[in-house]
């Protein structure tokens, strides 16, 4: 990481294994962590928080993670937070989709384990 100051960082998933999971290697790496499990928390949570960085999935019950990208980039406020979508979606469309709505990066979930997620993470901080 750049600098000593911790880095907060929120992760919005809906399965609660993935999220205790990844919520348990970045503790590890010397992150504070949040954890909301759908785009409406997300949101919430991001207002009262300021994160660092965004990881965030797209398919969640309430506000899905392409409609919580959306508000997130059309806000002054949050509008500068990096998000790193972390997502099953691995189609060209979905992911144009992604990047359009103003995400720094993806990640498919399939494809990487807990430590590559967290290293492709920390390139954003």
């Amino acid at each position: 990481m750049n600098n000593d100051k911790i880095k907060v960082v929120l992760i919005v998933e809906d399965d609660k294994v993935i999220s205790d999971a990844l919520n348990e290697e970045f503790l590890e790496a010397g992150f504070e962590v949040i954890q909301a499990f759908d785009g409406v928390q997300g949101l919430d949570l991001t207002k009262t928080h300021k994160p660092n960085l965004i990881l965030l999935d797209i398919m969640m019950p309430r506000k899905n993670g392409f409609e919580m990208l959306k508000e997130l980039k059309e806000s002054p406020i949050t509008k500068n937070i990096p998000v790193i979508v972390l997502t099953a979606l691995g189609q060209n469309d979905d992911i144009k989709k992604i990047i359009d709505l103003g995400a720094e990066g993806y990640i498919v979930k399939s494809g990487k384990s807990l430590t590559q997620v967290l290293e492709e993470v920390k390139i954003f901080l």
